[in-house]
């Protein structure tokens, strides 16, 4: 199961403001930082699970969301958050530049495709 709150819905329908929304994706990325979950807009798969809150529709591989359910999608002041039960590889350096992370159990804090005017991110 995949829950958004409102205030996570509220930051990406505003990214979408003035154009066609898409739907977002739940997606498992390498970054220099190790894995991290992300959000990226996409189109729907065969092989994924789509949960569908007003306008928004939010995706995710099965095989993924298997692995990592329930995800829960927050917005805090500090950018989007995605809880979940998986234990993702997340060391918080960068490549060649200096950025800092925070790591908590259960709790993945995700840098976002999203535009940091619409949403801010948590590892910057």
């Amino acid at each position: 199961m995949v829950t958004i709150t409102e205030e996570a819905q509220k930051q990406v329908l505003r990214y979408f403001k003035g154009k066609k929304i898409e739907p977002v994706r739940i997606s498992l990325t390498n970054a220099c930082s190790g894995q991290q979950l992300a959000l990226v807009t996409d189109t729907i798969r065969r092989d994924d699970r789509a949960y569908h809150y007003g306008k928004l529709t939010f995706v995710i591989e099965k095989s993924l969301l298997d692995l990592g359910q329930p995800l829960h999608i927050d917005f805090t002041p500090g950018g989007f958050t995605i809880d979940s039960r998986m234990q993702l590889n997340l060391n918080c350096s960068g490549c060649g530049k200096a950025i800092s992370c925070k790591k908590e159990p259960g709790k993945t804090f995700i840098r976002s495709a999203l535009p940091h005017d619409a949403a801010p991110s948590p590892i910057d």
